[in-house]
């Protein structure tokens, strides 16, 4: 007879997930206003990934902010997360992975992990009344 729970007589009892998956976003975002870059609806996990500005001038007080099942869980400017050093993952739900004011890149890493159950959106502020490319690349898996 088996010892555990996971796999008695091979029956799983852990929650089914399906393959994993990749979304990716690039355009320019709005001029000094919200720009939602994705959206994923269904139940599941992000496995990690990145979000990036890149402009011909500096967009450091934008920010991204994640909303997972219509709450808002986390939220950097470029400035802060840098300011703070918060460039390690799991310190925070977006940390710094590039801060480049020389020729205005700037990196932001998703910690993996994070859970939903509805959905998940991302969002832009643009802030400095340009245009800037912001690019993103999300793997994530839905719970089947």
């Amino acid at each position: 007879m088996p010892i555990g729970a996971p796999d008695y007589w091979g029956i799983s009892v852990r929650p089914s997930f399906g393959s994993a998956r990749r979304a990716t976003f690039a355009r320019a975002a709005n001029t000094s206003a919200i720009t939602i870059a994705l959206t994923i609806t269904g139940n599941g996990i992000i496995y990690g990934g990145y979000v990036l500005s890149s402009g011909v001038a500096t967009q450091k007080a934008d920010s991204y902010e994640i909303f997972i099942d219509g709450e808002a869980v986390a939220f950097a400017t470029f400035l802060n997360q840098n300011t703070w050093l918060l460039n390690k993952e799991h310190v925070a739900g977006l940390y710094e992975l590039r801060h480049d004011d020389v020729n205005f890149k700037y990196c932001l890493g998703i910690m993996p992990g994070i859970t939903f159950e509805k959905s998940i959106r991302i969002q832009y502020l643009e802030t400095y009344g340009r245009t800037p490319n912001i690019i993103g690349d999300i793997i994530y898996t839905l719970i089947e």
